[in-house]
């Protein structure tokens, strides 16, 4: 506590110094920091493993898991039985971790859940070192306490679901990202479309929905001429492209008898898994288009639609205790810095989670129905928009009530 208070009574300074930081070396850190982080994550360890040994399992996902701990065939393909007759009705790239672990420790509840422990606690360790390079160590330690103790992060890193995985991988392709653009390097970039493809392998098309804010984000303010950028971007996104189809690809050239029949699908194709089922089909009423099948009641999922979804009784006590604050701090920080250079990487840091809040909103909001759960994506950006935030207005009041973001020589 201690270490937390002693944050935020220089929070100011560290924004200074953060505005003079070269990008390639971070400044050391404060004394501070360490205790300050280490027991944020003690505390995050604890919270997602309290109970581990009657975490939440998913009953489907379970039997998947015990069959892929037992059966090498099962564990590539995703088999529902060890005799290979289905797969699951998803890729099986979120749950290999969860069978490896089960295959090492046995099949008990508490090792299903326990990749999921470490993916959230590794998760809440990469958003505050990613925070800290783009915002300084007082936005970090805010970013990092606001996701440990988002409601729906909580109870989803103890339960056998994607989308753990979903949020630790796109918030490691957000990090190199945002060193991408600031620096000017492409193996980051390179990096950012390996992160995004081994997301689509844990949820498929909910991963790439970042990748349209990535691109303007890195076109914008990254410091390379207009035609290199735009190459590099296209070859990140071929390097997105083949390591997400990887496993469809390999699953469809694979002989079907050779394989267990997909799940989800009308013509046994992995594709129509991954782009019709768990895809366009969650816009449409007519699954058969894409070659999928109709949801049965048991899997089809209701209610939370519409524009109002993220604050409805249901979803709104699980992600939005610091939306308001989220909001305000994109807006206010993209209208203050609207006059920067065009590398800005502060304005590139909101651009980035602002548009990765809003957009995951958008289509949340036009989808045939979600899970609640299904928001544990925003958390990370709601999480560093509300650092970023209170750092941002933190910085503009002890500066005397100035429009400024970071001061550059005043001192705090």
């Amino acid at each position: 506590m201690a270490a937390i208070l002693t944050a935020l009574s220089t929070g100011c300074h560290g924004l200074r110094r953060e505005s003079h930081r070269r990008a390639d070396r971070p400044e050391a850190p404060a004394r501070w920091e360490r205790p300050a982080l280490a027991a944020v994550l003690g505390v995050a360890a604890l919270l997602y493993a309290w109970g581990m040994g009657h975490a939440a399992i998913h009953p489907y996902y379970s039997a998947a898991i015990r069959s892929m701990a037992t059966s090498w065939r099962a564990f590539f393909f995703g088999g529902l039985d060890t005799s290979g007759s289905i797969t699951l009705d998803k890729v099986p790239g979120a749950f290999w971790p969860d069978a490896l672990s089960v295959w090492i420790f046995g099949p008990h509840t508490w090792a299903a859940a326990l990749p999921h422990v470490i993916e959230g606690v590794l998760t809440v360790w990469l958003l505050h070192r990613i925070v800290r390079a783009w915002a300084g160590p007082f936005a970090a330690l805010i970013a990092a306490l606001t996701l440990t103790f988002t409601p729906v992060t909580v109870a989803l890193n103890r339960a056998t679901i994607p989308d753990t995985a979903l949020a630790l991988l796109l918030v490691a392709a957000a990090g190199a990202l945002q060193k991408a653009a600031r620096t000017g390097r492409l193996l980051p970039l390179i990096m950012c479309g390996v992160w995004v493809g081994l997301a689509f392998q844990t949820k498929m098309l909910q991963a790439w929905l970042v990748l349209p804010v990535f691109a303007v984000v890195y076109q914008l303010a990254a410091p390379n001429p207009p035609l290199q950028r735009a190459l590099r971007l296209l070859l990140s996104g071929a390097v997105t492209l083949a390591v997400s189809c990887s496993w469809a690809l390999i699953a469809w050239v694979t002989p079907a008898a050779n394989r267990p029949y997909v799940d989800a699908t009308s013509n046994n194709n992995p594709f129509s898994l991954v782009f019709g089922y768990n895809g366009l089909s969650r816009f449409s009423d007519d699954a058969t288009a894409f070659g999928a099948v109709p949801a049965t009641a048991a899997s089809r999922m209701t209610g939370n639609t519409g524009w109002g979804m993220l604050v409805n009784h249901t979803v709104g006590p699980q992600i939005a205790w610091f939306l308001p604050l989220a909001v305000l701090a994109a807006v206010t920080a993209l209208v203050w810095r609207a006059r920067e250079p065009r590398t800005d990487p502060l304005r590139a840091g909101f651009l980035l989670w602002g548009g990765w809040l809003a957009l995951h909103a958008v289509v949340f909001s036009v989808s045939n129905g979600n899970h609640a759960y299904y928001t544990a994506v925003l958390a990370p950006a709601i999480a560093a928009l509300a650092g970023g935030g209170l750092a941002l207005f933190r910085s503009a009041y002890e500066s005397g009530g100035r429009r400024r973001l970071w001061l550059r020589r005043r001192s705090c």
